[in-house]
């Protein structure tokens, strides 16, 4: 017990006997807001100080002048003239206020020498991702909105709604996906069918192309094998023309020969009589003159006539041994 409250001991009470606060009582509503709305208006929101930014680029240009200071001083060191000088300076003022300008030439200082307008440009920028970053949106913010206990409860009424749309969504997102799954898989089979009936039909087409290849094939050999045995049948009519002209030509030759043949017994059978009647022709007289004799023999006349008809008679008979000496050599001409 303190201070007269609590329990005369802690014994049996299941408690460590100290004084605690009922974390379970809920108390009624404070109600002294109410007259407090309209005392938080925007007139009481914190402005932040902006820096100026002529004062920070004066800062930059003074910075571009110190450094052309500089350069003044190398280009006099190595002996440069005045004139020439002077040119390069102004180029490179120009060129460098103007990159200062756009913002890409910029010179930064220590924190210690920055002024109150650098820590300021620093401050907004460090703002500006601290909001980026929280996703404040400072255009739809109204300051003092916060206590406006009304407000408060029309926005938390908006919020449950947005998100019982929200689930909503997301739950006609899940049907729709269930159902574009359910299609998808419609689909898939759809496709596999598809797919194995475009392989039975590719491997029909592939047999009947395998058929139609060996029928070429057979197609051919057989053109083949008829065109050997054409070529064997035009040979064999080609040796059986040939074997024709040849015993044509064989024939000709013979009936040719015969011919000459023919010719040459005519002639020789021409010559022949030819020297048939050449022989008659001198056989003749001696036959007459034998005749003769014979006949005077018959008759009886005188023995003179007869020694003249024998003189005569040998020369006869030596006039009928040259004829048949020619005859001979006539013969042996002809063979």
């Amino acid at each position: 017990m303190y201070n007269g409250i609590g329990l005369l001991t802690p014994k049996g009470s299941g408690t460590n006997g100290y004084v605690q606060r009922n974390l379970s009582s809920l108390k009624a509503q404070r109600a002294d807001w109410v007259g407090l709305k309209g005392q938080f208006k925007a007139e009481n929101v914190i402005k932040i100080k902006k820096a100026n930014p002529e004062l920070l680029l004066h800062e930059q240009k003074r910075k571009v002048e110190l450094e052309l200071l500089k350069l003044e001083d190398e280009l006099r060191e190595t002996g440069a003239g005045d004139d020439e000088i002077e040119e390069l300076v102004n180029r490179e003022r120009k060129s460098m206020l103007s990159a200062v300008e756009d913002g890409s030439l910029r010179y930064d200082s220590e924190l210690e020498k920055k002024d109150s307008h650098a820590l300021a440009l620093e401050k907004e920028k460090e703002m500006a991702r601290f909001e980026k970053a929280f996703n404040i949106n400072k255009e739809a913010h109204v300051p003092g909105a916060v206590f406006d206990q009304d407000l408060q409860a029309k926005e938390k009424i908006e919020r449950m709604q947005q998100r019982a749309e929200q689930e909503r969504l997301k739950l006609l997102a899940a049907k729709k996906a269930e159902k574009a799954e359910a299609k998808a898989e419609k689909l898939r089979k759809k496709a596999e069918k598809a797919k194995k009936k475009a392989d039975k039909k590719l491997e029909k087409l592939r047999a009947k192309q395998e058929k139609k290849k060996q029928k070429e094939e057979a197609k051919a050999a057989e053109q083949a094998v008829k065109g050997e045995a054409e070529g064997k049948k035009k040979k064999d009519e080609g040796k059986d023309k040939l074997m024709e002209v040849k015993q044509e030509k064989k024939s000709q030759k013979e009936d040719a020969r015969a011919a000459e043949k023919a010719v040459t017994k005519e002639e020789d059978s021409k010559k022949k009589k030819k020297d048939d009647a050449k022989r008659k022709q001198v056989e003749d007289p001696v036959v007459k003159e034998e005749e003769e004799q014979v006949d005077n023999k018959k008759k009886g006349k005188p023995q003179k006539k007869a020694k003249k008809d024998s003189s005569s008679s040998g020369s006869s008979s030596s006039s009928s041994s040259s004829p048949s000496l020619l005859l001979l050599l006539l013969r042996l001409s002809a063979f």
